[in-house]
């Protein structure tokens, strides 16, 4: 399972910014942001790195484009965060939204079967499980308030 420093490194070092863009648009140092995906000395008797405070998680999330840090704080309070859905307006957009639907699901059925198929799962192939299963529970729950919105507005 993935640790919330994992996920912070993930964000900070595997995005289409460099580290030293990403420290100047959350206003840090390169260095602080370097350390705080590094354990620290509490996760480690060589631990050189230091928390990320709170009040960076989301300018880091909106910088660098990625929320893997908002996915474990959600997986490890038993929640799922979804991206907030853009108006559908007519039907055809309900169907495009339908058909990503449809994409994602068999994205995740896909990720099922060829991890499941040497019949045991290993920590990885789990971990890519809940991020394809997750990610078709977004577009669905997605698509369910943009229809919500749909009815509200006739």
């Amino acid at each position: 399972m993935r640790t919330l420093k994992d996920s912070i490194y993930e964000t900070i070092h595997k995005n289409e910014k460099s580290l030293e863009q990403l420290a100047e648009e959350i206003n840090v140092s390169s260095s602080y942001l370097t350390r705080s995906a590094l354990p620290d000395k509490d996760e480690s008797d060589t631990g050189t790195g230091c928390r990320l405070a709170v009040k960076f998680l989301v300018p880091l999330t909106r910088a660098a484009g990625n929320f893997l840090i908002l996915d474990h704080i959600e997986a490890s309070v038993g929640r799922v965060a979804f991206r907030l859905p853009s108006e559908i307006k007519s039907i055809p957009e309900l169907h495009l939204q339908t058909m990503n639907i449809v994409k994602e699901f068999g994205h995740f059925m896909s990720e099922v079967a060829e991890s499941a198929k040497d019949n045991d799962l290993s920590e990885e192939e789990k971990d890519r499980i809940a991020k394809e299963g997750y990610e078709a529970i977004q577009e669905i729950t997605a698509l369910l308030k943009a229809i919500g919105r749909i009815s509200r507005e006739k």
